[in-house]
């Protein structure tokens, strides 16, 4: 969907504003791109066109437990790393950076009243962490989200609602994967009340998808799900589990 925008306005060389855009409506899907551009500057070329466009990806909001934890990798300028998750009216309900040393940055959140909240995460940099990564883990450090790939910032959806339960069907803590680390395959087992849609997939670091799992439909029951690792480089990956919508991701290390 496109849509076209005029500003009409006074800047001087150099000189940058804030400008508010209406409200956009669009169909959601899992993952979505955005991509802004500016043209015709006073109505001329403009001359400097390197920096007129913006392209950023985010994915679709889900529903996460009232307390957990944000957390960021930092491998490289902990210094140029901030993050905040923002109401809707936007006043912060946690922040934290920028950071004086490297390493696994854990910093606890909590959902004040039901609502949707936006996560965004800065890279002054503007090399996405290097070889970083971001998560949310629930209070006792499941895993339930990976954040994608970025270059300067990232901007994700949350939601939180006291009456949605989000272990009716399976909770983080329930996914087993085994061995981990592992060398050539490992087994993903967990159980199901009931019926579900299921996506597995496995991603590294950097949130390119490298390996899909399983996609389809699982019955209710105990499920034990074979990973071929075999192919995969030495290192770090995150296996997301979708099960009817919700996101589960488990961390797994390729010891080969």
């Amino acid at each position: 969907e496109t849509a076209t925008y005029t500003w009409t306005g006074n800047l001087t060389q150099n000189e940058t504003t804030k400008v508010t855009l209406p409200e956009i409506t669009f169909d959601v899907t899992a993952e979505n791109t955005l991509s802004i551009s500016c043209a015709n500057p006073a109505g001329h070329t403009d001359e400097l066109p390197q920096n007129d466009q913006y392209n950023t990806t985010f994915e679709q909001s889900q529903y996460y437990p009232k307390t957990g934890y944000f957390g960021v990798q930092t491998l490289g300028d902990p210094q140029d790393i901030t993050w905040s998750i923002v109401d809707e009216s936007g006043s912060a309900i946690a922040e934290g950076g920028p950071y004086s040393t490297m390493g696994l940055h854990l910093e606890p959140f909590t959902f004040p009243t039901d609502g949707c909240y936006t996560l965004t995460l800065h890279d002054a940099s503007g090399n996405g962490l290097s070889d970083g990564f971001y998560i949310i883990t629930d209070e006792a450090t499941n895993v339930l989200w990976t954040g994608p790939a970025f270059t300067d910032m990232s901007i994700a959806g949350l939601m939180y609602d006291s009456q949605v339960g989000l272990d009716e069907n399976i909770g983080a803590g329930d996914i087993g994967i085994y061995p981990n680390p592992l060398v050539n395959q490992a087994n993903i087992s967990f159980n199901l009340n009931s019926a579900s849609k299921a996506d597995i997939a496995v991603f590294d670091l950097l949130g390119k998808q490298v390996a899909q799992v399983y996609a389809g439909t699982l019955n209710a029951g105990h499920q034990n799900i074979k990973l071929d690792a075999e192919s995969f480089e030495k290192g770090v990956y995150f296996v997301k589990i979708n099960l009817n919508n919700q996101t589960f991701t488990k961390k797994i290390v390729i010891s080969q």
